[in-house]
């Protein structure tokens, strides 16, 4: 039996499933066995169809919906694979990455969702993969909106753990990429630069084949100079730090060779 809450997600009438849906929202946002029961009593799949039907990605009121989703994925992996299972729930924050279509404060929400399903298990980052998400977080990652644009670069970092995701980047040329990677490392942001720095680092350290071209890429954008100039707050990331010594070695150590 599925409980009247949960029926209701996917009401007709907008006002009433806005309000379930802030409902869900507060609900969510702690991991309580209720939530498991929602979950095993169909609450995704009453997503998925408020998805298809009453959601709005230009109406700013849609955000509950989003933010729930959001709650979900970052709770137990479990939680993660009911998302996963309903492909109008991926489709649909997909859809939502687009900033011709969709309001800025859903497509941040969105991609930090989408985010937090790359970070799941090896499995469900692949199965994540096996859909158009990649060209959907690119969309954010390029766009001109930095709270989603951080979102998006948490995203790609996940992805990057999967070597496939790293050499199409390097295949289809990833100076655009690096470029906008660099220009992030110059932001007082520590998580987005570790996360900027674990990509680009991915990205050169991906093969022995392709690691001389990538350090090329990144002399000619400038990175050493960015790296060398680094600033760091008073309790300063000492993983972060390291990081930019390793590859401020690799880079000098090439710049020397003259390759």
């Amino acid at each position: 039996m599925v409980p009247p809450l949960v029926s209701l997600i996917g009401h007709p009438n907008r006002e009433l499933a806005v309000e379930i849906w802030w409902i869900f929202t507060f609900l969510t946002a702690k991991e309580d066995i209720s939530v498991q029961q929602f979950l095993d009593m169909g609450l995704t799949k009453r997503v998925a169809a408020a998805a298809e039907t009453t959601f709005n990605p230009r109406d700013v009121s849609s955000i509950p919906l989003v933010r729930a989703l959001g709650n979900l994925s970052s709770g137990p992996e479990n939680w993660m694979d009911f998302i996963i299972a309903e492909p109008a729930i991926i489709n649909c924050l997909m859809a939502c990455t687009d900033q011709d279509t969709t309001n800025r404060a859903i497509m941040k929400e969105t991609t930090w969702v989408l985010a937090n399903l790359l970070g799941g298990t090896e499995h469900q980052r692949r199965s994540m993969l096996n859909t158009n998400v990649i060209e959907s977080i690119l969309s954010v990652f390029y766009c001109d909106y930095f709270d989603a644009q951080r979102e998006s670069v948490f995203a790609l970092s996940h992805a990057c753990h999967s070597i496939e995701v790293v050499m199409r980047f390097i295949g289809e040329g990833a100076e655009d990429l690096l470029l906008q990677l660099i220009q992030f490392l110059r932001i007082p942001d520590e998580e987005v630069r570790a996360s900027s720095l674990e990509i680009i680092s991915a990205l050169i350290f991906a093969s022995p084949d392709t690691k001389n071209e990538v350090l090329r890429l990144c002399i000619n954008l400038d990175l050493l100079d960015t790296l060398e100039n680094s600033q760091y707050g008073p309790a300063g990331d000492e993983r972060l730090k390291q990081t930019v010594s390793t590859l401020i070695g690799e880079l000098d150590a090439f710049d020397d060779d003259g390759i």
